[in-house]
C-alpha cells in the first residue's frame, strides 16, 4: 500500500500537469514505434543488460496502466475533497489491478532517441527509486510533454 499512496499522492499533485499532457501508449504498437524507433522488447533488453536483470516484458502493461492513470485522473478531478479524489484514484488503479507492488520509474526523452539513452534514463530511475527488479514484469507507457521540442515522459511499469 506504500507505493500506490506514493503514486496517489502524486498523481493528485499532477493533476493539472495532466491537463498538459496527451497520453499515449507505450505498447509494442503503432504509437511507441512512430515516437522511437525500436520496440519495449528491445527497450526491455537494454534495461536488462544495464541492471543485470532479467525482466520480463508485457506488452499490454503500459498500456494498461496508462488507461487506468487516465480514467483516475479524470475521476480525481470531479472531487473537491482531495481525500474523497484520493480514495476514487485508489479504487480505480486498485481495481484495475495496480496496488502497493506496483513500481513506475520516469524519463523523460526526445522523439526519436536512441534505445540506450531511455534505457539509460529509467534504469537510473529504477536504481534511484530502489525497486526490486527480481522476477518482475516491465510495460512502458509514455505521454507527450507540451514544451518546445518533441519531448515524452516515459513511464517503467514494474509488476
Amino acid at each position: 500500500m506504500k507505493h500506490l499512496k506514493k503514486l496517489v499522492a502524486m498523481l493528485l499533485v499532477s493533476v493539472m500537469a495532466l491537463t498538459m499532457l496527451t497520453a499515449c501508449g507505450g505498447g509494442s504498437g503503432s504509437s511507441s514505434s512512430s515516437i522511437f524507433k525500436y520496440t519495449g522488447q528491445q527497450l526491455t533488453d537494454a534495461i536488462n543488460k544495464k541492471l543485470n536483470a532479467n525482466l520480463t516484458y508485457d506488452e499490454n502493461l503500459g498500456d494498461r496502466f496508462a488507461t487506468a492513470i487516465n480514467a483516475a485522473g479524470q475521476a480525481g478531478q470531479k472531487f473537491d475533497d482531495p481525500d474523497v479524489a484520493g480514495a476514487m484514484i485508489e479504487m480505480i488503479l486498485e481495481s484495475a489491478g495496480f496496488s502497493d507492488d506496483t513500481e513506475v520509474a520516469v524519463t523523460v526523452a526526445q522523439k526519436g532517441a536512441a534505445v540506450d539513452l531511455v534505457a539509460s534514463g529509467l534504469s537510473s530511475s529504477i536504481v534511484k527509486e530502489g525497486y526490486s527488479i527480481k522476477d518482475k514484469k516491465i510495460g512502458y507507457a509514455g505521454a507527450k510533454l507540451n514544451i518546445d521540442g518533441d519531448y515524452y515522459m516515459i513511464l517503467a511499469v514494474l509488476q
